[in-house]
Order: structure tokens, then C-alpha cells, then sequence
């Protein structure tokens, strides 16, 4: 990230140290204090500083308070302000990236939910095209079947054909063997087929697992940001409360100086003024301060919503993975019952074309 450039709060507290040191602020001097910025930008804050230094000079003279007194309050008031807006800007910043970062997760775990929905709706295509074959063939086995009976009955009206029907039933045996020999066949690739989908399967719940896992050590990240993030917070907390007991010590000594010069309590009035217009920047600016916090106890709310919808997202996938299974249980099945109803039609389609005509 790029070097800030010379602010007026840099220049005006290099200005106030060379005063302090009996030096005059030149535009060199500020410069070798700082140990950077242009000329142009240093004479600029430099020709600002010294109109707010009349102005000061004229406030001390009528106020009847030391300029020094009155640099140095207004110097630390600057002072604060500066730390407070760079912590704040920092602060910001950080939890702009922390909450663009819970996005793109979010975003990828919706992408994964899809692509498991997806699954589950491929399953279940199939699963209805293996029913409708099954009903296929079913209506099928009941048309050969009226076939048979119609077989059968005109089989009883010939039984002086004893040698035909003995030559039927020996081609009937041949093929009930090869029949067997198909079905051992088919259990066999069955059972292949069968290894290779579970396999694969297993790979699918091994690779969603370790999507979790790594899900799982994302919210552990966002969790330790934020807890470094209440710490910065804390710290902001302890400077604030540092720059309380300044404040409180300055008005004391301006007590003190009210008590001395009690001749002059009708001015010191109006430089009370001046210090109560202070406090109200003052508390402006614990008020930014509150705002952050609230920024912070949102980003808090965010990063919990966050970890509910990766609960409700890994809930879902174990439902689609339970469905998967069922599913693959059922086409197996299907499987089984259509290549029985296969065995059948081939028989029956064999017994059709070795009837009499």
C-alpha cells in the first residue's frame, strides 16, 4: 500500500516543536523533522499554520492565557483526531476484506449445493425410465402369457402327438439350461457393476467430506479474525481512556491557573467556552468511535449467519447423499427385475416358435 502523503497535523506538530525548541519553522527545518514531503505541500500547511497561529495569538492576548498552552491543546486535539480516523480507516479495511471473503464462501458452498442437486435429479430420471420399462415388459409377459394358455389349450386337444411333444420338452430342457447360463452371466456383470458404482460413490462422500473439513477451517479463520478484531478494538478503548486522564489533567491545571488569577474570572469564563466547544468534538468523535463499534457487532452477526447457513448446507448434503443411496439401491433392483422379466420373454418367445401352426 502506497506511503500517505505530509498532512497539515504532521507539519503543524513539527511547527510546534521547533517553537518549542526556540527555532524558527522553516520549510527545511519541517522537512529534515519529517523526513519527507514536497516543498509545495509543506509550504501550503506551513501558510496555513501560521494563520491559525495569529488566530491563536490573538485569542492568548485577549484571553490573557500563554500561546503555548493554547498550541499545545489544539496540537493534541489534532493529534487525536489523526490517530482516531487512520484507526478507524484501518479497522474498516480490514473487515471490508474479512466480509468479502465470507462472500466468496458463501458463493462456492451454494455453487457445491447445486451441483448436488443436480446429482439427485439424475438419479431420479433414471430411476422413473427404469420403471417405465419395467411396466413395459410386464405388459409384454402378460400378452405371451394369454399366448401360453392359448398354447396350452391346444396342446390338450392333440395328445396322440406324444413323440412331438416329448421332442418339445427335451428343446424346452436345452433351453432352461441356456437360460441358467445367461442368468449366471448376467449376475456376474451385475455384480461388477455393482463394486464400480459403490466405488464411485465412496469417492463422491470422501470428496464431500473433505469439502467440509475445509469449510470447517474457514469458520475457524473468520472466528480468529474477529477475535483479533475485538482486540484492536480494546486497544482503541485503552488509547481513549490514556487521552481521558490528559484531558482531565489539562483542566485541572486551567483550575489552578483560575485560582491564581481570580482578577481575571469574567475571561477565564470565556476560555471555559472555548473548552466545552472542545469537549463536544471531543465526544463527536467517541461517537465515531461507537459507530465502528456497531460496524464490528454487525460484521459479528454476519459471520454467525454465515456459520448457521454452512450448518443447514451440510445437512442437506448428507439428506441428498441418504436419497442418492436409496436410489442406487432401487436401480439395482430394477436391474435385477428386468433381467428376469428379460429371462422370461426369451423363453416365452422361444416356446411361441416351437408351437405347432
Amino acid at each position: 500500500m502506497a506511503r500517505p502523503g505530509v498532512t497539515f497535523n504532521d507539519v503543524a506538530e513539527a511547527a510546534n516543536q521547533l517553537i518549542g525548541q526556540g527555532k524558527n519553522p522553516t520549510i527545511e527545518q519541517i522537512r529534515l523533522i519529517l523526513g519527507t514531503g514536497s516543498s509545495t505541500t509543506i509550504a501550503n500547511h506551513v501558510r496555513e499554520w501560521k494563520e491559525n497561529q495569529s488566530n491563536i495569538s490573538l485569542l492568548a492576548s485577549k484571553e490573557n492565557l500563554p500561546e503555548e498552552l493554547i498550541a499545545l491543546m489544539k496540537g493534541l486535539w489534532q493529534r487525536v483526531l489523526g490517530h482516531a480516523e487512520d484507526a478507524i480507516a484501518a479497522i474498516q479495511q480490514t473487515a471490508d476484506v474479512t466480509i468479502a471473503d465470507l462472500q466468496a464462501a458463501a458463493e462456492q458452498l451454494d455453487h457445491e449445493n447445486k451441483q448436488s442437486r443436480k446429482q439427485y435429479h439424475e438419479v431420479c430420471q433414471e430411476r422413473d425410465a427404469l420403471t417405465q420399462t419395467k411396466s413395459e415388459l410386464e405388459k409384454i409377459v402378460t400378452q405371451h402369457q394369454k399366448e401360453i394358455a392359448s398354447i396350452a389349450a391346444t396342446n390338450s386337444a392333440l395328445v396322440d402327438q406324444v413323440e412331438e411333444k416329448q421332442i418339445r420338452i427335451t428343446e424346452l430342457g436345452r433351453l432352461h439350461k441356456i437360460a441358467q447360463e445367461n442368468l449366471e452371466h448376467f449376475r456376474e456383470a451385475t455384480r461388477t457393476q455393482k463394486a464400480q458404482d459403490e466405488e464411485r460413490y465412496r469417492q463422491q462422500i470422501q470428496t464431500a467430506e473433505g469439502t467440509i473439513k475445509t469449510i470447517q477451517q474457514e469458520c475457524n479463520a473468520l472466528r480468529d479474525k474477529n477475535i483479533n478484531l475485538q482486540n484492536l478494538i480494546e486497544n482503541e478503548r485503552n488509547e481513549k481512556n490514556h487521552l481521558q486522564i490528559i484531558h482531565d489533567g489539562l483542566v485541572k491545571k486551567l483550575e489552578q491557573v483560575g485560582q491564581q488569577c481570580s482578577a481575571v474570572q469574567k475571561e477565564l469564563d470565556k476560555t471555559t467556552h472555548s473548552l466545552t466547544v472542545l469537549q463536544e468534538q471531543y465526544n463527536a468523535s467517541e461517537k465515531k468511535l461507537e459507530e465502528f463499534r456497531d460496524s464490528a457487532n454487525q460484521l459479528q452477526s454476519q459471520i454467525y449467519m454465515l456459520t448457521e447457513r454452512h450448518e443447514s448446507i451440510k445437512i442437506e448434503s448428507n439428506s441428498l447423499k441418504n436419497k442418492t443411496e436409496t436410489l442406487t439401491q432401487e436401480k439395482l433392483k430394477l436391474i435385477q427385475e428386468k433381467a428376469q422379466l428379460q429371462g422370461q420373454l426369451t423363453a416365452f418367445q422361444t416356446i411361441a416358435a416351437g408351437r405347432p401352426k
